[in-house]
């Protein structure tokens, strides 16, 4: 009892982490608070709870037009009306390159893009090949989280909303307080390598000093000894 040492928590930090860029241009990362939300290919997700949250925007598409992750998790957003709003009562979808309504396009044929990018307010633009006009595939939701220290971490970069992560809403990019997104760059690690080192040094420092304590210690007892002689 009273050797050794175990930890005591984990504790997780959200805090925004240095922009790198990237030739991708839809990797994206968040600036400020927010989570991405990633699943599987479902119709329409009613709460942010039935998904998985992470702030990786390490994004492509693959065959089927799917929006995905690195790990081929679809990415949910919104759908939008001809305005550009959301649709409010259609929920979260995945969003896809929608089929191609050409007359003479073969049957579930994607819209054919010359190029695509994602913009600050996360609309997923592509440019179409017929016509070389813009059209919006999606707009990328993000998850409001109030309390996101209880979020439940699982395996890489990926947590699960569980009770006590209080009311989570999923909003547009910069709303709800949320932040805004930047393309073509990737969030980089948040941990501050100086406040690291001076933590180091100093409990290197602090170590020393025990072990001096007990050198003293050591000498006082045989001072004591030697004045008994």
């Amino acid at each position: 009892v009273g050797y050794g040492s175990q930890i005591g928590s984990i504790d997780l930090m959200f805090s925004s982490g240095s922009y790198a860029p990237t030739d991708s241009p839809t990797d994206c990362m968040i600036d400020g608070n927010g989570f991405f939300m990633v699943g599987q290919k479902s119709a329409t997700i009613s709460e942010p709870e039935e998904l998985t949250l992470t702030r990786v925007g390490d994004f492509r598409f693959d065959g089927d037009g799917y929006l995905v992750d690195s790990n081929s998790n679809v990415v949910y957003g919104f759908s939008l009306n001809e305005d550009g709003t959301i649709k409010e009562n259609d929920g979260l979808i995945p969003i896809k390159i929608p089929e191609d309504d050409a007359a003479d396009a073969q049957e579930g044929a994607l819209k054919n893009i010359n190029s695509i990018r994602i913009d600050d307010k996360g609309n997923v633009i592509g440019i179409d090949a017929n016509g070389n006009k813009p059209f919006t595939v999606g707009k990328i939701a993000l998850a409001n989280v109030p309390n996101p220290n209880a979020l439940e971490k699982t395996q890489g970069p990926y947590y699960k909303i569980i009770s006590n992560a209080g009311n989570t809403v999923a909003y547009g990019a910069g709303e709800g307080g949320t932040g805004m997104l930047m393309s073509n760059g990737l969030e980089m690690a948040n941990v501050d390598l100086a406040k690291e080192f001076s933590e180091m040094i100093t409990t290197q420092r602090g170590f020393q000093a025990n072990t001096r304590i007990i050198t003293v210690s050591d000498e006082m007892l045989q001072e004591l000894i030697s004045m008994k002689r």
